[in-house]
């Protein structure tokens, strides 16, 4: 798993906005359950759908066209089901993933200084934990922060 920036190509940027917005045609959640604007609710749909092409181009995954039935990914070596999560910022410590994903991938998003966007993984999480934790990552802002730079677990205290 890569452990620096990835920087997204131009066209992986212009297959994510179309598939963000062709996605948001189809699934608009009613204002009294998604407060989002429609605008913040594309750009969120956005940044997953780039995370997961950027991830699976670095991975020689497959990615699955977004519709929801589907894992995000799949590892065509060893048929592992991956579910891809991304952040711009740390706001909850739980996470919900898809029941029997073999792996998630917690990825941070940010638009450098060149205005490129890029990912960097924060953490994997693998069968045994998302399944033992009810299909959730839970992880702590201080855990978040620490990963994003590069501190050693030992320490955070």
């Amino acid at each position: 798993m890569a452990n620096y920036p990835l920087v997204a190509t131009e066209e992986e940027v212009r297959q994510a906005r179309k598939d963000a917005e062709e996605i948001h045609q189809l699934d608009t959640l009613d204002p009294s359950i998604d407060r989002r604007s429609e605008e913040q609710q594309v750009e969120h749909k956005f940044r997953g759908f780039l995370g997961e092409i950027v991830l699976c181009r670095a991975n020689k995954w497959k990615r699955n066209r977004p519709h929801g039935l589907l894992f995000d990914a799949e590892d065509p070596e060893d048929g592992r089901k991956i579910e891809v999560k991304v952040r711009s910022k740390w706001f909850t410590e739980r996470i919900p993933v898809k029941p029997d994903s073999d792996l998630a991938v917690l990825l941070f998003y940010e638009k450098n200084e060149k205005g490129e966007h890029t990912f960097k993984v924060v953490k994997s999480f693998d069968r045994f934990y998302l399944q033992s934790r009810g299909w959730q990552i839970y992880i702590t802002k201080k855990y978040w922060q620490a990963q994003l730079e590069g501190k050693l677990i030992r320490d955070l205290r």
